[in-house]
């Protein structure tokens, strides 16, 4: 790995991610922005076609498209739809996690990414005793 390659930010922002995931939502979501920010940054004008090689062969895709396009259907003819469209930003939200981890994560990482989320819980459990 290059000095400068941002490759090198991906791994910690996922770190914190997984053990962030427990205790803060603004963590998570600063740490997930990150993740994406570089691996957009990283592939560049690839970026598209990444999307279209990762996401759109994903078996979840499909449903999570549909999940969104109701979710969004609902919030504009609700009955305040400004209010609507503040509950679709959630759903949005967690759409975008799925879809950085799907992108950003690479499969030797998951045991140290796992082992972060563990130890998230775990710390959580000692608080919540204590």
């Amino acid at each position: 790995m290059r000095k400068h390659d941002p490759e090198r930010f991906i791994f910690p922002a996922l770190l914190l991610f997984s053990f962030s995931i427990i205790f803060s939502v603004t963590v998570l979501q600063g740490s997930i922005l990150l993740a994406l920010l570089v691996w957009l940054a990283q592939r560049g004008r690839a970026a598209p076609s990444a999307l279209k090689t990762v996401l759109l062969p994903d078996p979840l895709f499909r449903p999570w498209m549909i999940y969104l396009g109701v979710c969004l259907l609902t919030s504009l003819t609700a009955y305040y739809p400004l209010t609507g469209l503040g509950q679709f930003k959630s759903d949005l939200l967690k759409f975008t996690v799925y879809a950085t981890l799907l992108l950003a994560v690479k499969k030797d990482q998951l045991p140290r990414l796992s082992a972060a989320y563990t130890a998230a819980a775990m710390t959580a459990a000692l608080i919540g005793i204590g």
